[in-house]
């Protein structure tokens, strides 16, 4: 089991690697959510990595 600190390791290596132009990191981030938790789960955390992308919060 991943834990939350782990979690959110990863969630900001992917915004930080997509505000760069890398978006391998968040893909397969999305992957491994859809390969464990289905397809709806790995929309919901696609539609929430844009979102922090997009803002101005720091990662």
């Amino acid at each position: 089991m991943t834990s939350r600190s782990e979690c959110w390791e990863r969630f900001k290596a992917a915004v930080l690697g997509a505000r760069e132009g890398h978006y391998g990191i968040g893909n397969a981030l999305i992957e491994a959510i859809r390969q464990k938790h289905g397809d709806e789960a790995a929309e919901i955390q696609r539609r929430e990595l844009r979102r922090y992308v997009d803002s101005d919060k720091p990662a």
